[in-house]
């Protein structure tokens, strides 16, 4: 599907400078749906969001999950596996930094607005397991790749307790608890003070 292996880099940054397809991938992150379900979810026009499937489909970012049978009608279901959204560092070289100032900015407006909600609907601090932490980091070049090193690992292994959770999810029937990771490891502005 992905003719052009350099275009995948760019359709990753594309989901992500997109309101549409991020939330398409939030919520397929959150479970299997179908066009119209993520339609109503979002929103948006049910043409808009087979749209942008069908583009994320092409890179091989969403797949095919199964069917179902709504009033009579049988519906594709899709899904994401989290990992193939992730950007490699060897996938960005080469792209210039410019490429990544939308989809960075669109990113971190839609964690900002999650936080927010999730304050501001008192469930933030709901669980005693919660986290929250900034932490001023003064690295030098091996410190930055050591602690890079650490921030993958720790993603793999959040995603493998994800898929462990969707199997005993599945297998219960127990209503999921939909919580929100996020990392940020950055280098800060030469004249960022706090």
């Amino acid at each position: 599907m992905v003719e052009n292996p350099k275009r995948l880099p760019r359709e990753k940054l594309a989901i992500l400078g997109n309101d549409i397809r991020l939330g398409i991938i939030t919520s397929l992150l959150l479970g299997p749906a179908s066009v119209a379900e993520l339609a109503a979810e979002l929103e948006v026009p049910v043409a808009k969001v087979r749209y942008h499937l069908n583009r994320m489909r092409d890179v091989n970012l969403v797949e095919l999950y199964g069917e179902t049978s709504r009033r009579g009608v049988t519906e594709n279901l899709f899904t994401v596996d989290p990992r193939k959204n992730l950007m490699e560092p060897d996938e960005m070289e080469g792209l210039p930094r410019h490429r990544f100032d939308r989809p960075y900015t669109r990113l971190l407006k839609q964690m900002f607005r999650e936080v927010a909600e999730a304050v501001e609907a008192r469930n933030f601090r709901s669980r005693p397991e919660h986290t929250g932490v900034r932490l001023p980091l003064p690295l030098d070049e091996r410190g930055w790749r050591e602690s890079a090193a650490i921030y993958r690992q720790l993603i793999d292994e959040v995603l493998t307790v994800r898929e462990a959770s969707l199997n005993r999810l599945e297998a219960s029937g127990e209503t999921p608890i939909k919580a929100l990771g996020m990392i940020l490891s950055f280098e800060r502005a030469a004249d960022g003070s706090g």
